[in-house]
């Protein structure tokens, strides 16, 4: 009993130590904030500041363009609450969010990785712990999560508690432990809407007598999220739009998600995903299997979440449109995924070669942590942005502001009148007629109103198809309408001022 406490706070200051240079790095040299974060970050200072669970950046992942007005904050229903609201509680002042965000996605990560190790340990013994924490170590994607500001790194700590606590109430059969295995899966869907699916596993993992207490604990949490969706958009959950891919296409890209992102992260993923499948028959053929098949072990219960969850978001992915399926997307089920290995591993190695892998894993991790601690710190991107630092200094907050992934100017400029719109099918396309009406309401304000455009060499055709056939030549460089006044062409962006 002493020697298992001494190796846990072994493997506990080693983490801990791991962790602060994470830390440092994330908050000082990296910075990840992508537009999607932008947008929680900027979520949670409304929440600080007393506005509500809204975003002022109106058309960032919404749908209806025709029912937004800029300057009028819209409901934050497209994603999941729980990010933001953790950042807002957090943060004392809303200039602390961004930080708060960052230092959220780290700590999740740093959880992940205990959680991970102590599944581990208690499914395929202790060296499989070790050998556990090693190979998360080394997982690209999962570092990853762990440095950018989006939900996926509280999601990840999350989903490992949930089946931890699940699998433990299954086998103890403790009323309280399902509860709360309920209450961890309502969190995780809180987090990210794609998570729903732990629901119908836990129906599969627990007796049917036991299942009604799971899902109450889900549905505690699980229900607000729905009736506050319903309240503001009248829909449970986001409005689906219809899927621009096809089956071969999109099962291409969940697979190489899922199995080609290990040591790096959308690059030589055929070669990577090879790799895996050969590990992981080599791990079936060589590993004993027990018992009948039902009831499903533990282990088999980690393989079949895999399974769950890559082939309903492949089978939604081809109904709906959202993001291409990538190593992110699917780190939940690889995640797991990896953990089942790690537990094939177990049976095929000697604890020696268990910790030399997991020594691997360690100086991998650390030799890309201490060289990234040597770059130099990134200026704000208020400050080394060029469009950034045109609109401080070109226009004032009355000023409205209509463009492509503007988000970062709600965040970084603190504007409040931003319509930011995307690639179809996210949102319709804008048109002349609409540019005419924000100008227009402008105008009325006595103010002015803005379109900033990145400028793109996307193919025509394909250019038209995301954006119309307004936007579409504009980003080519091409000339607009008469209402249309260039103030300024930047590198990578032009600016018009519009006319009623």
């Amino acid at each position: 009993m002493l020697f298992a406490f001494w190796v846990s706070m072994r493997v506990f200051l080693i983490l801990f130590s791991l962790a602060a240079l994470f830390l440092y790095n994330s908050l000082t040299k990296m910075r990840q904030i992508p537009f999607d974060a932008m947008n929680y970050v900027e979520v949670a200072q409304n929440v600080v500041r007393g506005h509500g669970l809204v975003q002022s950046a109106v058309g960032h992942n919404q749908t209806q363009l025709e029912l937004l007005t800029p300057g009028v904050p819209s409901a934050f229903t497209a994603q999941g609450p729980l990010f933001p609201l953790l950042i807002a509680a957090l943060s004392r002042t809303p200039e602390r969010c961004p930080d708060i965000a960052l230092l959220l996605s780290a700590l999740g990560f740093g959880m992940a990785l205990w959680l991970g190790h102590r599944l581990a340990q208690r499914l395929y013994g202790s060296h499989a712990g070790i050998l556990a924490l090693g190979a998360m170590l080394g997982f690209s994607p999962l570092v990853q999560s762990g440095k950018t500001a989006l939900s996926e790194g509280v999601a990840l700590a999350l989903l490992l508690a949930c089946l931890s606590v699940l699998l433990q109430a299954r086998d103890a059969g403790k009323e309280r432990l399902i509860v709360l295995a309920g209450l961890l899966g309502g969190l995780c869907f809180a987090t990210r809407y794609a998570l729903l699916w732990l629901l119908p596993f836990g129906m599969l993992a627990l007796p049917w007598r036991q299942f009604w207490r799971y899902s109450l604990g889900f549905a505690l949490v699980a229900l607000p999220v729905v009736l506050h969706n319903l309240s503001q958009t009248g829909h449970a959950l986001p409005p689906p739009l219809p899927s621009d891919q096809g089956f071969l296409t999109v099962l291409r890209e969940g697979l190489l998600g899922l199995l080609g992102n290990y040591f790096v992260m959308d690059r030589q993923g055929a070669p990577q995903a090879l790799l895996m499948v050969a590990l992981a028959l080599v791990a079936a053929l060589k590993t004993k299997t027990k018992g009948p098949f039902l009831p499903l072990t533990p282990h088999r219960l980690l393989l079949f979440w895999v399974l769950l969850y890559t082939t309903t978001l492949i089978a939604q992915r081809c109904r709906v449109h959202f993001d291409p399926l990538d190593g992110r997307l699917l780190l939940p089920a690889s995640l797991v995924g990896l953990l089942a290995l790690v537990g094939a591993g177990a049976q095929l190695l000697t604890p020696r070669m268990q910790h030399l892998v997991a020594l691997l894993g360690l100086l991998l991790f650390l030799g890309k942590e201490l060289r990234i601690a040597q770059w130099e710190a990134l200026p704000p991107p208020e400050k080394s942005a060029p469009r950034l630092r045109w609109l401080a200094e070109k226009t004032s907050a009355d000023d409205w502001l209509i463009g492509d992934e503007l988000v970062d100017a709600t965040l970084f400029l603190q504007r409040k009148r931003v319509f930011s719109f995307s690639a179809y099918p996210y949102t319709p396309h804008v048109t002349a007629e609409r540019l005419r009406q924000i100008a227009q309401k402008a105008q009325e304000s006595r103010s002015r109103a803005f379109l900033v455009l990145r400028l793109t060499q996307e193919p025509t055709e394909q250019l038209l198809w995301h954006f119309g056939p307004l936007i579409g030549p504009l980003k080519q460089n091409q000339r607009g309408p008469s209402n249309l006044i260039l103030r300024a062409a930047l590198p990578d962006y032009k600016v018009y001022e519009i006319s009623p």
